[in-house]
């Protein structure tokens, strides 16, 4: 499970990477993760899974736009290189949040 404070960075960056796509998408993306998908902005990155399962059933190849978007500005607020790892040709947007977490993590131990 994230630190509170990777869950919040992580849920600025994607905050930032939804409302990039204008403030109607980004509304309109919130409205069906929570109606459709029962998932709440805050629960995003605890569910990371879930929330790449929603945004691939509604944008279809778009996803990976955004997913893309939100790695780019996480790693802007870590410092961190983060890019999309990829698992033989599937594209694991999960295992790219839990090892930018590893990353973040170590280095900002005391």
């Amino acid at each position: 499970m994230p630190s509170d404070e990777f869950e919040k960075i992580l849920n600025q960056a994607v905050d930032d990477a939804m409302s990039q796509l204008g403030e109607t998408v980004r509304k309109t993306l919130s409205f069906y993760l929570r109606t459709t998908f029962d998932l709440k902005s805050e629960e995003i990155p605890r569910k990371t899974e879930e929330f790449d399962h929603a945004v691939n059933t509604l944008l279809g190849s778009g996803a990976t736009h955004l997913e893309s978007s939100i790695l780019r500005n996480l790693s802007a607020r870590i410092d961190v290189n983060v890019t999309m790892l990829i698992n033989g040709s599937e594209v694991r947007f999960a295992d790219s949040i839990s090892k930018a977490e590893e990353l973040y993590q170590s280095g900002h131990k005391v």
